[in-house]
């Protein structure tokens, strides 16, 4: 697959430059087409956006406002959607935050993007700075009729947003999570509701109290219990007790389980370790069972970092075995380096721990 940045290219850019130029007449179409393509191609993607954006102020020879009125005729009048519509968010990002006094248009193309792309990264500076006319925006948002919208008021707003930038006063945005949230929880668009879900997730690493009693509370009431698991899933996966029993697990009562083989002691970074698993109910009753295994991966300073991964959710017959067999592989990505040492792998099912295999990882000769 072609790296995303490299949507942004000659063709593009240029594209881009002929529909500003169409629609303003000062603007400099060569100094632009210069300026970024001469720097484009070493740049990486969020680098890429931010140079055509400022490339546009520096070529666009208007103020802000008349800016913002060429990139909504640009919009409208030459169906750009999608990436390309990056930097025009990334231009209300950079230049309107000093624009007080025309907030409201600001947050007027932001609306028009999210239509088409999103804003989300560009909202999250706004809602620091002008947190209360920011919300306000948000919250109408959410009770748009464009399911892009609505999400938009869930994912621009998120505690921790993926590229994005923090938000800083974390208690203000619990008041709004709490009242737009509940608004949106039930949405028709799972589009939406897979937002919530992130937006919720979030908390979790931030203040899980929070997040439990709001997914609770919805529990009870019915919502949707997919939402609510992928709310959950980072709560599970640590095998936080109220997380499971409001999925339906219960601490494992009568349970034996463990590891009982690895079918090699050392391993070269790039192979793959095979682990079966034996698993016995010894109640008389079937148990909701969520089985994790944990990966413990030796640092470069001697401790240990952990990784959960899901095995198998399933139901525990009663007086009944059963066995896993998992190749776990440990190729190299760009995402995880492989350090040389000892790992374990650990198993864990409704949050509680059994016991540990442990085997050496070499690196290549």
């Amino acid at each position: 697959m072609e790296p995303f940045k490299n949507l942004f290219n000659n063709d593009s850019v240029k594209l881009l430059s002929s529909s500003i130029a169409r629609e303003n007449k000062n603007f400099d179409q060569l100094q632009f087409n210069k300026n970024v393509l001469k720097e484009i191609s070493n740049l990486e993607l969020k680098d890429r956006v931010r140079l055509i954006a400022n490339c546009f102020h520096e070529s666009s020879n208007q103020q802000y406002t008349e800016n913002l009125k060429t990139i909504t005729s640009c919009i409208i009048n030459y169906n750009l959607s999608g990436f390309q519509l990056w930097p025009f968010s990334q231009y209300v990002e950079s230049f309107g935050l000093k624009q007080s006094k025309v907030l409201q248009k600001s947050f007027k193309v932001l609306e028009l993007i999210t239509e088409k792309f999103t804003s989300e990264f560009a909202i999250r500076d706004y809602i620091n700075t002008y947190p209360t006319q920011s919300f306000s925006f948000l919250e109408k948002c959410s009770k748009s009729k464009n399911e892009h919208l609505r999400r938009f008021a869930s994912e621009g707003s998120r505690p921790s947003l993926p590229w994005g930038k923090k938000i800083t006063d974390i208690n203000q945005l619990k008041i709004f999570s709490s009242q737009v949230l509940e608004s949106l929880k039930n949405d028709q668009s799972e589009y939406v509701r897979k937002s919530v879900a992130n937006h919720i997730n979030d908390y979790n690493h931030i203040d899980h109290s929070f997040s439990l009693d709001i997914l609770e509370k919805w529990s009870n009431e019915g919502v949707n219990q997919k939402l609510i698991r992928h709310a959950l899933r980072t709560l599970l996966k640590n095998g936080n007790p109220r997380a499971l029993k409001i999925m339906g697990y219960r601490a494992p009562k009568d349970i034996s389980a463990a590891i009982t083989s690895l079918d090699a002691k050392t391993i070269i970074d790039g192979q793959s370790v095979g682990m079966k698993i034996e698993i016995t109910n010894l109640g008389t009753r079937d148990q909701n069972a969520l089985i994790d295994y944990i990966i413990h991966y030796p640092k470069k300073n001697g401790k240990y970092t952990t990784k959960v991964f899901r095995l198998k959710d399933t139901v525990l017959k009663a007086k009944s075995k059963l066995h896993i067999d998992k190749i776990i592989s440990f190729k190299v990505v760009t995402v995880r380096s492989h350090h040389p040492g000892k790992y374990f792998i650990e198993l864990q099912i409704n949050g509680k721990l059994f016991n540990k295999k442990s085997f050496i990882l070499n690196e290549k000769n």
